[in-house]
């Protein structure tokens, strides 16, 4: 894809994305080497999660959110951007699930919000 097409396709898919409600990201929080926005991830799980979080910070201290990401990162490469919002993933012996929307647009949101497309507030409220 020409580089003028494929910034056309982003240009409308960000529009569509906007003009659903969601909220744009700044682009200087994405992390390109690992593909994520890491910030946005953390703050989502914390926020969905805070039982399962409080006990990795009892486990690791200072560097969960380090280690969260790894064994985030870890599982979509193994288990795909599909079935890791649907299923959560694991790590430490814990099980980090996404709740808090409505099952039936857990699929869709969720990896917007993990790549940042959308904010953990759109995710939560």
């Amino acid at each position: 894809m020409k580089r003028t097409r494929e910034a056309a396709f982003e240009t409308a898919i960000e529009a569509v994305l906007l003009g659903d409600g969601h909220t744009r990201i700044e682009a200087r929080g994405f992390d390109c080497e690992r593909a994520i926005f890491p910030d946005e991830a953390l703050a989502f799980i914390r926020t969905m999660q805070p039982e399962v979080w409080k006990k990795l910070e009892s486990l690791h201290g200072k560097p969960t959110g380090a280690r969260v990401l790894e064994w985030l990162l870890k599982w979509l490469v193994v288990n795909g951007t599909l079935a890791t919002p649907r299923h959560g993933f694991r790590g430490f012996g814990k099980t980090t699930r996404f709740a808090g929307a409505p099952k039936e647009r857990r699929a869709a949101l969720i990896p917007a919000a993990v790549t940042g497309q959308i904010t953990l507030e759109e995710m939560t409220g």
